[in-house]
């Protein structure tokens, strides 16, 4: 959803180097599904980040000079939920 007016705009793709650049903005998020991740890393160099949180559910690599960290929620949660299964065992001994 697009909204240009709201206290954090949400702008269209084709808009956001622009944005960027204006900003001076060097760190980015990913949060697309995993067969737009690729795409959206290419537009963020292009628009000049530098840095980039990736939430998008594949391992992104760039050639250029970006710094990608790669976070997979899923399996976080799934490491989370064991934990928690764990502790729940234990507490029952």
């Amino acid at each position: 959803k697009i909204d240009r007016e709201g206290d954090i705009p949400v702008l269209a793709l084709n808009e956001m180097q622009e944005y960027v650049k204006k900003n001076k903005i060097d760190i980015g998020i990913i949060t697309v599904p995993q067969s737009a991740a690729q795409q959206v890393l290419e537009e963020l160099v292009e628009a000049g980040i530098r840095g980039i949180l990736n939430f998008a559910p594949i391992q992104l690599v760039s050639s250029r000079d970006v710094v990608i960290f790669n976070h997979n929620i899923e399996l976080e949660l799934e490491n989370l939920i064991f934990f928690i299964n764990r502790l729940k065992k234990d507490k029952k001994k």
